[in-house]
């Protein structure tokens, strides 16, 4: 997972309750679990939701979720999360 660490980090950026939506519906398209992405991030189910429900970040629950839906990076998938949740 390639990153910029500025102050604008994706990594440090939290998904609001649109980018929230959108991405629950990415991980339904591509058939993928929370479980999955809590077993390739080495995390528990319950820390991954907390991501994906935008109270927390986290560079390995992103790195996780960028791979099992085909991104390169978190900033592409904020990027499109952003573009179409809007």
């Amino acid at each position: 997972v390639r990153m910029n660490y500025t102050t604008k980090s994706p990594s440090l950026q939290r998904l609001n309750r649109y980018e929230s939506s959108w991405v629950f519906y990415k991980m339904r398209l591509k058939g993928v679990r929370q479980s999955d992405i809590a077993r390739m991030a080495g995390m528990a189910n319950s820390s991954v939701s907390e991501v994906l429900k935008g109270k927390k970040s986290s560079l390995r629950v992103y790195g996780a979720l960028c791979s099992l839906l085909g991104y390169p990076d978190i900033a592409a998938l904020f990027s499109e999360a952003r573009r179409t949740a809007a």
